[in-house]
Formats: C-alpha cells, structure tokens, sequence
C-alpha cells in the first residue's frame, strides 16, 4: 500500500542563493535545503510536476530524506545551477565484479582529487606534468559531451558554449560540470531543459523554482520491500504507464502519441491508484 503525501511547492524545501561572482553564467545558482518532508524518510516514489504537468517519476529506498532527491532533479532539469555533471567521472571496471573504482590519473589521485592537489603543489615540473594529464582528460570529455548530447545540445547554445570553454584552471565545481560523480543529468532530462529553456535562462534567485511541484507516494505496506523490488516492480511500471518526459525510458515513439493534457491533481489519484493495485512480490 502506498499512501499519498499531499502535493508541495518545491520552493517552499530549498533555498536559491545567485553567486555574485562573473562568469559563472547560466550555472549561477546554488541550492540550499531549508526543509525536509514529513513521512520523506520512508520508502518510496515521488513525481514530480511542471507548470501542472507530469515530468518526473522516480523511487526514494536510501538513508536520507526524499528532499534530497528532488534536490538533484532540480539542478538537471535547469541546468542554472552548480554543481552538475553532464558525464559521469571515469571508473574501472572489473570483469567478474559487481563494483568498479574511480581510475586512479596520477598516483593514487582520481582525478577529482587530482585537481585538489594540483592546487597545492609547489614543484613546477610536477605541474606541468600535472596539468598535462588535466587538460587531456577535459578534452577527453568534451569529445564526450559532443558525441552524448550531439541530437539535442546546438554549439551556439549558451550551455554548450559555456561547458566548451571549460580548463584545468576554472573552479573546481564548473570543472565537474564534464566528470563527477553526483547530480547527473540525463539526454532526456536536458531535452526538458532546453524545451522550458527561453523561461529558465531568465529567471533568478526569486522566481527559478516557480512552478515545480511534488508528490510522494509513501510505502506503507506490510511486506518488506527491498530497493530492487521498489525500482523493478514498481517504479518501472509506473513510468511505463505514465511516460513522464523527463525519464530515461521515454522516447521519440512515446512522443508521436504524446499528448499530455491531465492536471496534476487528476494524473496524482490515477497514480495512487495505480501503485495501490499493483501485486508485489518479494
């Protein structure tokens, strides 16, 4: 059973702080967490509403609150604020192995922590050597960003602009902007942004959260329910069902028949009523 936490304006949970410091256009912005939900410790999933329009679905089952959830969607479905990532950091992999590290670039530093200790460095022939490995890996990345996003990102766009001219030498969080490991953004949830982006890039402070709501569908059910099951049992029906825009799984076909018409308060009762007829099994 899932019991429905009423709707909540996502700028009543997060405060917007704008960075007075030029150059950091459109990534402006930071996020501040002011609140947590009531019940948003549970199990869960949560969907997210634009303008009374579905975009989001997605699953909450670790420590934490589920504010801290819609804390990372807000940051990609903007993308005016740090820190974000458009790639994911480089990992070694390991045949056999469930889990992989973070590539080691220099040493024993991953290359998040090689930009730490590059800023810390006295021995100049150490930072060249250093900035070297930096700067390749950033061209690396770009070639990346190009080829992940090439459908959708134009290279007169200010955010492919503004990524494109990243060096070793820019702050730490406008470099993870290419490689990090949290906060990821998506094709699909950047299509979303560059579709509401005329509306995004104007907005400040004040007004950037305007319009964003949120649901929570709490689990309270008898039976144990495991994160696996959560994600295969029911988030995945549930944006199967509903193909909000912003998930992975939506596609160009979802969108020939798309047409989106139900507020979010019709599309909150179909959705309740959904995961409370769904059959869990452990």
């Amino acid at each position: 059973m899932f019991k429905t936490i009423p709707k909540v304006n996502l700028k009543d949970y997060f405060q917007v702080i704008e960075k007075k410091k030029s150059g950091y256009y459109p990534f402006n912005l930071q996020l501040k967490e002011i609140k947590r939900l009531n019940g948003g410790e549970s199990k869960g999933i949560y969907a997210i509403f634009f303008k009374d329009k579905l975009v989001y679905i997605g699953l909450h089952h670790g420590k934490g609150n589920v504010v801290d959830r819609w804390e990372k969607h807000i940051k990609s479905f903007t993308c005016r604020f740090l820190p974000l990532n458009f790639l994911s950091a480089d990992k070694t992999k390991y045949p056999n192995k469930k889990n992989s590290e973070f590539t080691k670039f220099y040493k024993n530093f991953t290359y998040n922590k090689l930009i730490d200790y590059y800023q810390k460095i006295q021995n100049d022939n150490e930072k060249i050597i250093i900035e070297k490995i930096l700067s390749e890996h950033i061209k690396l990345k770009k070639s990346e960003l190009k080829n992940k996003y090439k459908n959708i990102l134009k290279k007169d766009h200010e955010i492919f602009i503004f990524l494109n001219k990243i060096t070793f030498v820019d702050d730490k969080k406008v470099i993870q902007l290419l490689t990090n490991e949290g906060s990821n953004t998506t094709v699909n949830r950047l299509k979303f942004c560059l579709q509401n982006w005329d509306e995004f890039k104007k907005k400040d402070n004040k007004n950037i959260l305007d319009h964003f709501e949120c649901v929570y569908f709490r689990y309270v059910g008898d039976k144990k329910i495991s994160e696996k099951i959560l994600e295969n049992q029911v988030e995945k029906k549930c944006i199967k069902n509903f193909k909000p825009i912003a998930n992975d799984e939506f596609n160009e076909e979802n969108l020939k028949n798309y047409k989106q018409i139900i507020t979010s308060n019709d599309q909150i009762i179909k959705i309740s009523s959904f995961l409370n007829n769904l059959e869990i099994h452990e």
